[in-house]
């Protein structure tokens, strides 16, 4: 279809039909000052926000995904790749065990 002729086409049938009393005071002020000058509609800043956050989610997950690969494909210093339940175990206990040499007591 022709750009041109649907615009005087638009243009035409808005001047057949003036606006009536039930329209809101101001309503062609705001919508002409929620347009662009090149005749984009201005985003909403929270809809702009959001898509920022999805946007970031994106890379964010990739790197976590490529984070567990290497940490199951790499092996770790025992030799064995990927996570072993006595390693996560001892890291996880690590800080709770008491160290005598650092009370002194040996």
């Amino acid at each position: 279809m022709n750009v041109e002729r649907l615009r005087q086409s638009l243009l035409s049938a808005a001047r057949r039909n003036p606006p009536s009393g039930a329209v809101p005071y101001a309503f062609e002020q705001r919508v002409m000052a929620c347009l662009r000058p090149g005749g984009a509609v201005r985003p909403d800043p929270g809809s702009s926000l959001v898509l920022g956050l999805w946007k970031a989610s994106i890379p964010a997950m990739a790197v976590a995904l490529v984070l567990v690969g290497a940490d199951r494909l790499i092996p770790g210093p025992g030799g064995s790749a990927g996570w072993s339940a006595a390693a996560f175990e001892e890291t996880l206990l690590a800080s709770a065990v008491p160290d005598d040499e650092l009370w002194g007591t040996r």
